[in-house]
């Protein structure tokens, strides 16, 4: 079972979907809105009404209302507040509170990016990449997504570094991919602290170092990226870079397996069912087997299924019962990862 290596696309960023704190439609509700802002907005503060459409968003003292979220934003935005321009343009895209426009959600998305916010900058990157509500224009994609990794915007500089990887708007370089992979996980991305430690892990740009793969892995699995668990637990298990540590091994597939990643729920079904770091357990090996297949995993080999099988066939008809119970409610709890 081969993990591939997971690169981001040129993806829609925005408040809601990747929780931007500087933007409205994802703030903590513990911030002090009060009906003092409403009453602020009414008298025509940007601020102020820009506040009020988060209240109205998230359902922060009042009920939650899309269509007023959008009014209040919309009224900041018209006054120049670049976040309620993205904030704006960010339901336009989505179709939240108003009808789904591209066009719009690109013309509000270029007023804030204008005003320098590189949040906005990066989705008209997206945009112009894929010709939404624009032309399409991989010059001008580039343009916006430089822009804003300049400002340290670590989605921007890991789709910078995606650009130089495969040569898509920039020149392929692959030296210049690991230092931007570098930059967005020193600035916070998990995504790329992954990318890092699998170019340290195969050589690409990098001189190859399993033990600086596995630091790079450790960064980005502390930060919950089921990818670099799931390969820290595949390399512990094959001694790569690290002492070979089963039980080690277990933890990350246990951790990256709950989150959905279906590679990760067979490699802990399959020390179950070997006993290699945890106590045999033909019926736990069973659970995670049929959870891995039944979301998605390929076993063109029909290793998965052969050890499957007779785990199965080791079960009472009582411990089989049992074994489905817990496969049911981890298949409605652990739903698979749609970016695998």
């Amino acid at each position: 079972m081969n993990v591939r290596n997971r690169l981001l696309p040129l993806i829609l960023i925005g408040s809601i979907l990747q929780g931007c704190s500087s933007l409205g439609l994802d703030k903590e509700t513990s911030l002090p809105y009060s009906q003092e802002t409403l009453r602020d907005a009414e008298k025509g503060n940007s601020e102020a009404q820009f506040d009020a459409g988060v209240m109205y968003y998230q359902g922060i003292r009042v009920e939650v209302d899309k269509v007023k979220a959008a009014e209040w934003f919309r009224k900041a935005a018209e006054q120049g507040y670049a976040n309620a321009q993205f904030d704006l343009g960010l339901m336009y895209a989505k179709g939240e509170g108003v009808a789904q426009d591209d066009r719009q959600a690109f013309e509000w998305y270029l007023k804030a990016a204008e005003q320098g916010l590189p949040e906005a900058q990066a989705n008209i990157a997206r945009m112009y990449s894929e010709g939404r509500g624009i032309e399409k224009d991989i010059g001008q994609a580039t343009l916006w997504m430089q822009k804003a990794a300049r400002q340290e915007y670590p989605v921007a500089e890991y789709n910078v570094a995606l650009m130089y990887e495969q040569g898509n708007g920039l020149p392929q370089d692959a030296l210049k991919a690991a230092q931007w992979y570098g930059r967005s996980a020193e600035h916070g991305l998990a995504e790329g602290a992954t990318r890092v430690g699998f170019l340290y892990l195969q050589g690409d740009g990098v001189m190859r170092d399993e033990r600086r793969a596995v630091e790079w892995f450790e960064k980005a699995a502390k930060q919950g990226d089921p990818l670099a668990q799931t390969q820290l637990g595949i390399m512990a298990c094959n001694g790569q870079g690290m002492k070979e540590n089963y039980k080690q091994a277990s933890v990350w597939f246990h951790q990256a397996g709950v989150q959905g990643f279906a590679v990760a729920q067979a490699r802990l079904g399959g020390l179950y069912y070997k006993g290699q770091g945890l106590d045999k357990d033909m019926r736990k090996a069973y659970v995670w087997l049929s959870v891995a297949i039944a979301n998605g995993l390929k076993d063109d080999s029909g290793e998965l299924a052969s050890m499957q099988r007779n785990a199965e066939e080791s079960l009472t008809p009582a411990e089989l019962s049992k074994a489905r119970g817990v496969i049911d409610r981890y298949l409605k709890a652990y739903q698979p990862r749609a970016d695998f």
